[in-house]
């Protein structure tokens, strides 16, 4: 690698991708430690950043492994993040050169030496041995394959694989564009330019799509007697950027439109991420247990136009 000339990039935080190994939209992980997926930090190096939600702290440590060598961390050690998008997550790194990208790299939760469970975003299945791993390479092959993924990601995972393969000053001047361009792209926030909502019965009622490594449930409805529209997201927790918000919620009514609040109106993607991410503010407050589960879901109503956090909140607490 020419650090010289890698000194001049700025360090650039690439999506996370889904949880290791799959995903599939589930119940709340209760009292289970999942790793909710991975992301690289790119610059003159690479950083692998796994993310995990700790509910159970019955283990003392971190164990990272790769080619680097071992790391520990103790758990006492570290935080959770307490804002952004990952906020209430803990992130522990784990740095590669661009020579290691096809080298895996592996996290375990350990307690005097013995391994503890680490489940998988669903909470239901956890992995092998206890054991969770990655690579660059990997991550690079998951964003080719992600038809929602923005087209200028795409280019700087493979200049960075082409850059890491040859190490010269031509592959390294393209890496060095397409980040720069990466970095223009998302000015906005998003991390997607649009998104494949998928009809699953053919009958303009249940959908799904993809988005970030992880599988989500879309319900449409119409109230027969009041012929207010609904559209439900299973899951909507856990998307957290508010630009890919607008993007999902603008495929969903360019398939269904909503009314607004007065039935006259229609409402617009920006005033429903508006209104999911208020539902999101109200899963983050709400403690864990029937409340917090009725919070996981938003749907996007004509009623529930221009409510604030509040008016959420005692929705949900009162049952209505």
């Amino acid at each position: 690698m020419k650090k010289g000339l890698c000194t001049l990039l700025t360090a650039l935080v690439l999506i996370m991708q889904g949880s290791l190994g799959g995903y599939a939209a589930a119940e709340e992980t209760q009292g289970r430690n999942t790793l909710k997926g991975a992301a690289l930090v790119v610059s003159d190096g690479i950083i692998i950043d796994f993310y995990l939600d700790i509910k159970d702290r019955s283990f003392t440590e971190f164990v990272l492994d790769g080619p680097n060598g071992k790391k520990t961390v103790a758990l006492d050690s570290v935080s959770s993040l307490i804002k952004g998008e990952h906020a209430g997550l803990y992130r522990l790194s784990y740095p590669v050169t661009m020579q290691q990208i096809g080298e895996n790299v592996s996290i375990t939760l350990s307690d005097s030496g013995s391994s503890c469970t680490l489940y998988k975003a669903d909470g239901q299945s956890a992995y092998e041995n206890d054991c969770a791993a990655t690579s660059v390479k990997k991550y690079i092959d998951t964003i080719n394959a992600d038809s929602s993924a923005k087209t200028a990601l795409k280019a700087l995972v493979n200049a960075l694989c082409a850059y890491a393969e040859k190490n010269d000053s031509e592959s390294f001047s393209k890496y060095k564009t397409a980040m720069e361009s990466y970095s223009k792209a998302v000015s906005d926030g998003s991390t997607i330019e649009s998104i494949e909502i998928k009809s699953t019965d053919g009958l303009g009622s249940n959908y799904s799509f993809s988005y970030g490594g992880m599988d989500f449930i879309a319900q449409f409805t119409v109230d027969q007697a009041s012929g207010k529209e609904n559209w439900k997201i299973i899951d909507s927790y856990r998307v957290r950027n508010e630009a890919d918000m607008k993007v999902i919620c603008q495929a969903l009514i360019d398939l269904h439109p909503v009314h607004g609040k007065d039935m006259v109106s229609f409402r617009t993607a920006k005033d429903m991420a508006d209104e999911w991410q208020l539902h999101n503010l109200a899963y983050d407050v709400l403690p864990e247990g029937r409340q917090k589960q009725r919070a996981k879901d938003v749907d996007l109503d004509p009623d529930d136009q221009g409510r604030t956090l509040s008016d959420f909140i005692k929705k949900i607490t009162s049952g209505g």
